[in-house]
Parts: C-alpha cells; sequence; structure tokens
C-alpha cells in the first residue's frame, strides 16, 4: 500500500480540527450533561463509548462550524489592521480600522507579512484575468489549488501549517466554552485558565494561519519565478522609484506643511520613501508619510515627478498633495519633524527641488474647494 502524504495530512486535519476539540470538549462536560438528557443512570463501558464517540464526533463539526467565523469576523479584520492595509484604506478613502485592531495586528502580523500575498495576488490576477475569472478564488486557495495539482510536496507543507491553525482555531472556541461553563458552574479559577489559554490559543492560530498563507504564496512566486517562459531579459526601468507627500493642515486660519528631518541629520526635507514591490505609487507615498512623521494623511491629487541623484542613482520621486487626516502611531522616532507655514517651509527646506514642489503645491492647494 503505498503512503500518500496530501492524503495523510487531510485525514490529519480532520482529526485535529475537528475530532480532537470535540472529544476535549465531550471529556469536561460529559458527566453534567449526558445526566441532565439521559438522567443519572449506571451505564455499560460500551454505551459510555459509543455516547462518548459520538458526542465527540458531533460537537467537533459544531466547534469546526464556529471556528470557521473566527477567519472572517477575527482573524481577517485583525489582518486588515496591517500598517499597508491601512494605507490601502486611506487611499480608497475608506475608514481605517480601529485603534485595538492596529495594535492587534502589530502585535500578532510581523510588518512584512502581505509582501508574499500581494505578490501572489498579482501572478494569480495575470492568470485569471483573460479568463475573467480573478474574483472567483482568493489568493490563498488559488494557491493551494495550483500547489495541489502542480506540486504534491509543497502542498503538504502548506496542509500541515493549516492543519495546525485549525486545530488552535477549534481550540479556541472551546476554551470560550468552558470559560462560559466555568462561570455557569461557579468556578471562577478554571475560567480564568481557560481564559488566559484561549487567549495564547487564538495567538498560535493565527500565527500557524498566516505561515499557512504566506508559504503557499512563497512556493507560487518560486515557481513562477522558475518558470523560463515568464523570464524577463531586461525589465523596464520604472517610472518612479520613490513616492512623497506636501502635507498640509489648517490650523485655525493658518496653513501649516510638514517637513521632517532627514534621514542622515541635520537637513530638512518633504517625507518621501522606495515603492517597494507591488505598491501603488498613491498606496508608497502614503505609507511613507505615515512611517517617517505619523501622520495618516489623505492624497488630494497628484503633483508631479521631482529627480535628482543620490550616490550615484538617479532618483525619480512623485510627490501628492496630501491632507492630514489624523495622527497615528509614530514609527521613526530618531527624525525631527514640524508643521510650518508656508513661508518658513521654504526657508527651512534644504534641497531645490523640495521648495519647487512645495511652491507647487501650494498653488493647486488653494484652487482645491474647502483646503
Amino acid at each position: 500500500m503505498n503512503f500518500s502524504p496530501d492524503k495523510f495530512f487531510i485525514g490529519l486535519m480532520e482529526f485535529f480540527s475537528i475530532i480532537l476539540p470535540g472529544a476535549l470538549l465531550t471529556y469536561i462536560t460529559q458527566d453534567a450533561v449526558i445526566n441532565y438528557f439521559l438522567g443519572a443512570v449506571k451505564r455499560s463501558s460500551t454505551e459510555q463509548t459509543v455516547i462518548f464517540l459520538f458526542s465527540s464526533y458531533m460537537a467537533g463539526h459544531f466547534i469546526f462550524l464556529l471556528g470557521s467565523l473566527l477567519d472572517t469576523h477575527l482573524y481577517d479584520v485583525i489582518r486588515r489592521g496591517t500598517l499597508k492595509a491601512q494605507v490601502k484604506k486611506l487611499v480608497r478613502e475608506q475608514k481605517l480600522s480601529s485603534p485595538l485592531v492596529r495594535i492587534l495586528a502589530s502585535w500578532l502580523f510581523k510588518t512584512d507579512v502581505d509582501n508574499a500575498a500581494n505578490s501572489a495576488f498579482a501572478i494569480k490576477e495575470r492568470v485569471l484575468r483573460p479568463l475573467k475569472a480573478s474574483s472567483s478564488i482568493n489568493t490563498f486557495q488559488w494557491c493551494k489549488a495550483r500547489l495541489t495539482l502542480d506540486k504534491s510536496p509543497a502542498i503538504t507543507v502548506v496542509n500541515r501549517f493549516e492543519a495546525d491553525s485549525k486545530f488552535f482555531r477549534s481550540f479556541s472556541v472551546v476554551l470560550a466554552m468552558l470559560v462560559i461553563w466555568g462561570l455557569y458552574t461557579f468556578n471562577f479559577t478554571f475560567s480564568l485558565i481557560c481564559l488566559g489559554t484561549m487567549l495564547l490559543a487564538f495567538w498560535r492560530y493565527a500565527d500557524q494561519r498566516s505561515k499557512a498563507v504566506s508559504q503557499a504564496c512563497w512556493y507560487i512566486i518560486t515557481l513562477e519565478g522558475n518558470n523560463k517562459t515568464n523570464a524577463v531579459a531586461n525589465p523596464a526601468e520604472p517610472a518612479t522609484t520613490h513616492a512623497g507627500g506636501v502635507v498640509f493642515r489648517k490650523n485655525g486660519e493658518a496653513v501649516e506643511y510638514l517637513v521632517v528631518e532627514s534621514s542622515t541629520g541635520g537637513r530638512w526635507v518633504l517625507p518621501k520613501g522606495h515603492i517597494e514591490e507591488g505598491e501603488r505609487e498613491e498606496e508608497a507615498a502614503t505609507r511613507e508619510v505615515k512611517e517617517e512623521t505619523g501622520v495618516w494623511a489623505l492624497i488630494k491629487c497628484e503633483l508631479g515627478v521631482s529627480m535628482f541623484q543620490y550616490n550615484c542613482q538617479d532618483i525619480k520621486v512623485r510627490f501628492y498633495l496630501m491632507q492630514y487626516f489624523r495622527q497615528g502611531t509614530l514609527i521613526d522616532k530618531t527624525r525631527k519633524r514640524q508643521w510650518l507655514t508656508f513661508d518658513k517651509a521654504m526657508e527651512i527646506l534644504t534641497f531645490d527641488e523640495n521648495k519647487t514642489m512645495l511652491r507647487k503645491a501650494n498653488e493647486m492647494r488653494t484652487a482645491i474647494p474647502q483646503t
């Protein structure tokens, strides 16, 4: 009989995410629940075994069903609280996630957690757009489907991470039920222990699910890179290498502009930074302003491209006129920043190209209603 790793892990996934959590809940609550419904009578070992197995299986499926809600209503909500996800929301003028969600996202996920998924999403769009089917499947499911069809050993690794994540997802649901059970039975110490363990279980669930998604995306990116038909001999130079913003705010009747100290110190510049792979220019500008100044700002219009040389490299920066939205958490605390009127900002800016862009921003701002 041949051993098939993918079939093995499918069985293992069912065991960890359905049978085991159901068995745990049944074991702890069976005496009180079974006696309530079937009466407190002595039963044979066979009857007890049948009741235990049936209850474990049924409870496991209901737990799994409840656990699946965590993906949509908790995990995905927190995942959309990462910095890059917030940047995309702000560019689209959507409401930012709550401060609590953003804090949880910073604790649970690394800063580069979206990079692999964004790259895999671009590959999926290129492959499925001609079929008009890109919206019919999400990036993770598409990656798994492709790995299943093409590379069985690779999908086995992804399934292992997913099996772990689904176990801890179901385990979190079981512990939440046991917290309520402990309160119902006035066992407050038990409830407190279950609550603490539940938080750790959810942390592990989020970590393993994130790793499963990243691992699937890494495999797809690697496969695409090894595909010679997709190789580009001489990739075109990007139109812009950096993006930044001229940010303004109203301070009473005065209008102030945001300037920041350069990374080398001693110079005052407009906030800007490198455009990351797969990142839109508007998103890069919004992200760089947030990282360098802690300010969330809304893009009002495009200002143009500023070009200069730095360390013998040609730098092309696309600037946007941006309006202050709210103050966020400051990421880079080593650099000074200040709000200045137009005249004072023109005096303090070090480089002529920054002054030119500020002058253009001031002219365009007055032409925009209610700014």
